[in-house]
């Protein structure tokens, strides 16, 4: 009698259905893969096929025909294409794009940290990838490298491939559960804060962001920002959150991109970026020429502040209404308007981040922005600033990296005055343009009496000046939009 080949593994020659095996490439926990040729096409495929013991598994066959339908459904480049899904002779299998390459995993095995403009070239398609599965109602939820495959193809070499949707979530209206309230699924040092909290039912696109801003941080570092042998100290490290920065472990690291991690990674989903695709955006800032010109129109523009609505219509009354530009002739600022467009930057999404080179300034025309500071291991939130605030204005006239992060608190509609663009401004609204020096001169006189008040105050006490306190003076100092308190206020703190 021949033995089934649910219950043996399958060998180069053998048939099944529509295949004939070539050769095994790899097992995993779950499934077999084998290269084998379609009969009819003479195609190449990667047959995945599900281990004989997982097979009588009805939740366990279920998640398997799942992976293959949030794949398929994916229309993306980035994503391993699937061709075909079935049971022959009482095993699950599917037909995946055969690819040839390796692991990220085993490449950060092998080499370590990677340049920086490698990580942005490498995780860009990746993230631009998680997007699209967001977009679709698919989250992953088993992010790691080593379900990313660096396959080699013609003519443009290196080409990143998202794959394993196994355990992925369909948002595709009521059905059955696959997974219960509480049940935590993953790889531990990917996981979420939520995650390991409060199980999958926490889980949304968010958790897929953290394990994007776990992958960003161990291409850079060569590390993983929690490293415990014992799974338990692991989920508590995760939990607390609080992990050292990148470039602690790889000095030439930037700020910026300590802070882009710092974000990713945040222990509260609200304070992470508001789409993977703004975390893109971020990224961008670090890839080389070809990488940056390859996915400009995906992330779009760097510089601009973090928009997916419609255009913002603004009247010159609008901004004569703010305290800065009272009383300013209605015929410069509609220039000002022509030469500074309003752009509104959605809730949880950056204005500008810390670190970014800082070549424009911001008026807020309505919402709330919240300004954050990253130090070592610490994001602080130091201040907030409403409409006519004035963000950044050191940035038109001195060249250098943001000392802090501008977060929208809401919806916040703001005007972007560029340096590039002062020139022209100077000519067609001089009084406009006058008012932003006085602002300018008057913050910097505030800045530095009293900073120099509030430092006296805090060195003479008992005890000395607290870190937080340190850290909202040194922002201060830095940034002239962010004020001096008399008085600390508690502050929220992320990892």
């Amino acid at each position: 009698m021949t033995e089934p080949a649910a219950a043996r593994e399958l060998q180069p020659g053998a048939s099944f259905g529509r295949y004939v095996i070539l050769r095994k490439i790899g097992a995993g926990g779950m499934a077999t893969v084998y290269e084998a040729r379609h009969v009819d096409l003479h195609k190449r495929v990667a047959l995945k096929t599900l281990h004989p013991w997982h097979a009588l598994r009805l939740d366990v066959v279920q998640r398997f025909m799942l992976e293959g339908r949030a794949a398929s459904r994916l229309a993306h480049q980035h994503v391993v294409g699937i061709s075909d899904i079935g049971v022959e002779q009482g095993v699950p299998f599917m037909a995946l794009d055969l690819l040839l390459g390796e692991e990220l995993a085993s490449l950060l095995d092998r080499d370590g940290a990677l340049p920086l403009d490698r990580v942005a070239a490498v995780m860009l398609p990746v993230i631009s990838a998680v997007a699209a599965a967001h977009e679709a109602g698919v989250l992953h939820r088993d992010l790691k490298p080593d379900n990313i495959f660096l396959a080699w193809r013609r003519p443009h070499g290196e080409h990143p491939v998202l794959l394993d949707f196994g355990i992925s979530k369909i948002d595709a209206g009521p059905a059955t559960p696959l997974t219960a309230a509480g049940e935590v699924l993953g790889t531990p040092p990917y996981m979420s804060p939520e995650q390991v909290l409060r199980g999958m039912a926490s889980f949304d696109e968010r958790s897929d962001q953290y394990a994007l801003g776990v992958m960003l941080y161990e291409c850079a570092a060569g590390v993983l920002p929690f490293r415990h042998e014992a799974i338990e100290a692991l989920m508590v490290a995760v939990a607390r959150g609080g992990a050292p920065p990148p470039s602690s472990h790889a000095p030439s690291l930037p700020p910026a991109f300590d802070a882009l991690v710092a974000r990713a990674m945040s222990l509260a989903p609200e304070r992470r970026f508001s789409s993977v695709l703004a975390l893109g955006r971020a990224l961008l800032e670090f890839a080389g020429p070809h990488a940056r010109a390859l996915w400009a129109t995906e992330f779009a523009d760097v510089g601009a502040p973090v928009s997916r609505q419609p255009a913002v219509v603004l009247r010159p009354a609008d901004l004569g209404a703010l305290p800065i530009w009272s009383g300013v002739p209605p015929a410069e600022l509609t220039a000002l308007l022509a030469l500074a467009p309003p752009a509104r930057v959605e809730s949880g999404a950056a204005v500008f981040d810390q670190g970014a080179r800082a070549a424009s300034a911001f008026v807020v025309i309505s919402g709330e922005v919240e300004i954050w500071k990253t130090h070592g291991a610490d994001t602080w939130e130091i201040d907030a600033a409403g409409a006519g605030a004035q963000l950044g204005l050191i940035a038109l006239w001195e060249d250098g990296g943001r000392s802090v992060s501008a977060i929208a608190k809401s919806d916040v509609i703001v005007v972007e005055v560029k340096r590039s663009a002062l020139p022209a401004l100077v000519e067609r609204c001089p009084t406009a343009v006058d008012r932003l020096y006085d602002e300018a001169t008057a913050a910097a006189v505030r800045r530095l009496r009293g900073a120099g008040e509030r430092a006296s105050q805090l060195f003479s006490r008992p005890k000395g000046p607290s870190r937080e306190a340190l850290v909202r003076l040194a922002a201060a100092i830095g940034e002239w939009s962010v004020g001096l308190p008399a008085e600390t206020r508690s502050a929220g703190r992320h990892g």
